[in-house]
């Protein structure tokens, strides 16, 4: 019994030990397998392997491709015809090209190892055939373009649904080249409607306006409510016609085809078209109903600044009864918001036509429910000032704007003043000048100063024209008092007003107190000369001329033109040459108004060097004949009976091109 225990343990040892090592054999074959495999010494048919971390993709029955050149063997027939799958089915090339795109292979090598397979083997032709509908499927445009160039040079054409989806695929890609080149390698005849479409949106993106209404005009007219042609192809073409005028020529043919265009489309298409004038806004507009697209605010507003620019009345007249004929439609028409009105506002003020104003604020009155808003109103008024209404723009201020408590800007309230001046409202001109000044002090530098110095000046001669020196004279001591230094611009237009005021001794006063401040300019002489002449004391304006010329000031056009006037008024003839002696010396040239002055000396009796003078400085002025040198020229001629001179004056002026500021009758 012992013997046979002892026995039982020694077997089960030696299996146990067996066992063991069987373990440590099949894990050492494990490892030898893999470590093989993994430091690629063994190579097994059918699977795959990393190198260089990219998939060695084998293929069926023994063609590879190798992801370190991404090559595939064309060179062994064996191994192409070894892609013959059991019975009669075509090789499969698909996978092959696959392979060789997931190894990285470029379109051209892989056309180019296709193109020498088939040279190799013939009979993959029909095969290649197969090729097109995967690579139109899988958008493989660089593959399907190749492999249809290729059929092509064995004689075999392909569907025209493939060259369809292949310029579809070039066109999403925006390579409107290449839809040209596809195109150009199919019958004329297999040209499709859609295909048509689709070469004119790659020629208007190449700029050929002439090719894409050629391929529009090969397309036949569509049913009713089928769009041919995609919205933003339709607004290249017309943006090309735009440039080249030509926008009725392509409108016919896409309304013909039923074009698709979006209102945003329309309104780029105005914003570009109509910087060159007025007519392409209308004919844009003559698109906009052809293709049904609903006209917008915004185009009637960038139409409305064209034809502002132009100077365009009538389009402005007409535009402004197109905008009232599509409020009128409901709610389904224009709304005149405030950026509308604005534009058709200041295209108002640029034609300077006042009739339109108030049809404009009347349909935005409309639409704001009667509430203006200070903007809005601000614009109104500048609009009157343009138009010269001075007098409507100070009412309307007044009654309008000042209970609303509407806060003016500066360049507003400066036309204000100006305007409440032209008409005798001194009262308002006072207000608004004060109301300015009681604001509280802005950043502006000289340029503020200036134009509030501009506006008392306004101010001052408001005052003058209503011989009110009193009022001119509290405009000047509020300035004094601000402690700011009076430049010459008040100080003269002061200087002014006592003399229109007829107070000799304040105007003397005032002139004594610029003679001392050194504010005394060319301008302040002339007007006390004018002072001393219109009183008939030639002497007086004499020594004042002697001490203007010792002051270091030189005399203009305008104190020769007083001290002329003054000599013609005296009859003195002789004064009159000496003056226009002296005047030349001074280099001082005669201007239209010298030549009035003279003509108005001429008589029947006046010697024919004298009359020669006049005519020879007419001729010599710079500046163009307007009326008042006409009539006085007509006036002068049939006086001394010489009509013959304004004959000629005429002709030659016309020449000069000197007659351009005569307005017609």
């Amino acid at each position: 019994m012992a013997l046979l225990r002892a026995a039982s343990l020694m077997l089960t040892a030696v299996a146990e030990t067996l066992a063991l090592v069987w373990m440590e054999l099949a894990m050492f074959v494990v490892a030898g397998l893999l470590y093989a495999m993994f430091t690629d010494k063994l190579r097994l048919p059918q699977f795959t392997s990393r190198k260089n971390g990219k998939k060695t993709v084998t293929l069926i029955k023994g063609v590879k491709c190798d992801p370190g050149d991404g090559s595939v063997d064309t060179a062994n027939l064996t191994s192409w015809k070894s892609l013959q799958l059991l019975g009669d089915k075509p090789p499969e090339l698909v996978r092959v090209i696959e392979s060789m795109q997931q190894a990285g292979r470029p379109p051209s090598q892989i056309m180019a190892d296709l193109r020498a397979a088939l040279k190799a083997s013939p009979s993959l032709l029909p095969s290649l055939e197969a090729l097109s509908a995967a690579f139109l499927r899988d958008d493989a445009v660089d593959l399907l373009d190749g492999t249809l160039a290729l059929l092509a040079e064995h004689g075999i054409s392909s569907d025209a649904g493939v060259y369809s989806g292949l310029m579809a695929a070039q066109l999403r890609r925006r390579d409107f080249a290449a839809v040209a080149t596809t195109a150009a390698r199919i019958p004329a005849e297999m040209l499709t409607p859609k295909m048509r479409a689709m070469l004119a949106t790659s020629a208007a993106h190449r700029g050929q306006l002439d090719e894409a209404l050629g391929h529009l005009r090969h397309i036949p007219t569509p049913p009713a409510g089928t769009r041919s042609i995609a919205a933003p192809t339709t607004a290249q073409i017309l943006a090309l016609a735009g440039r080249e005028q030509r926008i009725v020529d392509a409108t016919e043919e896409l309304q013909r085809v039923q074009a698709k265009l979006e209102s945003k489309h329309l309104e780029e298409l105005f914003a570009a078209g109509t910087r060159g004038g007025s007519l392409a806004g209308w004919e844009l507009f003559n698109t906009a109903s052809a293709l049904q697209v609903r006209r917008t605010a915004v185009m009637f507003q960038i139409f409305a600044g064209a034809l502002g620019r132009a100077g365009d009345k009538t389009g402005l007249k007409q535009l402004i009864k197109e905008v009232e004929e599509d409020t009128d439609v409901g709610e389904a028409g224009i709304v005149v918001g405030e950026p509308l009105a604005m534009a058709l506002l200041e295209a108002c003020k640029a034609v300077r036509d006042d009739s339109m104003l108030s049809r404009v604020l009347e349909m935005h009155r409309t639409v704001c429910q009667g509430a203006l808003s200070p903007r809005m109103s601000m614009a109104f008024c500048s609009a009157l000032l343009a138009c010269d209404h001075n007098k409507e723009a100070c009412e309307y201020y007044e009654h309008e704007m000042l209970p609303k408590g509407v806060m003016l800007d500066v360049m507003l309230t400066n036309s204000l003043v100006k305007a409440a001046a032209s008409y005798g409202n001194t009262a308002l001109a006072k207000h608004l000048s004060d109301h300015v000044t009681a604001r509280p002090a802005v950043a502006g530098g000289s340029n503020a100063n200036a134009s509030e110095f501009q506006r008392h000046a306004i101010l001052i001669k408001a005052y003058s024209r209503d011989g009110n020196l009193s009022g001119a004279s509290e405009v000047v001591a509020r300035l004094k008092q601000s402690g700011k230094p009076l430049p010459s611009l008040i100080h003269n237009c002061y200087l002014d007003a006592c003399v229109q005021c007829g107070d000799m001794r304040a105007a003397l006063t005032q002139f004594d107190e610029m003679k001392q401040a050194g504010m005394l300019d060319v301008v302040g002489y002339n007007t006390m000369l004018k002072s001393h002449l219109s009183r008939g004391r030639p002497d007086d304006a004499r020594t004042l001329l002697q001490e203007m010329a010792a002051y270091g000031l030189q005399a203009n056009k305008v104190t020769f033109n007083e001290l002329l006037h003054a000599r013609v008024v005296a009859k003195d003839t002789r004064g009159v040459w000496t003056l226009v002696d002296d005047m030349q010396k001074a280099g001082v040239q005669a201007n239209s108004v010298t030549c009035s002055i003279l003509l108005k000396s001429l008589s029947v009796h006046s010697p024919p060097r004298d009359v020669k003078r006049v005519m020879g400085l007419i001729e010599d002025i710079e500046e163009s004949m307007d009326e008042v040198l006409l009539s006085s020229a007509i006036e002068a001629c049939i006086r001394i009976k010489q009509l013959d001179r304004l004959s000629e004056l005429m002709r030659r002026h016309k020449q000069k091109g000197g007659l351009r500021n005569l307005a017609a009758p």
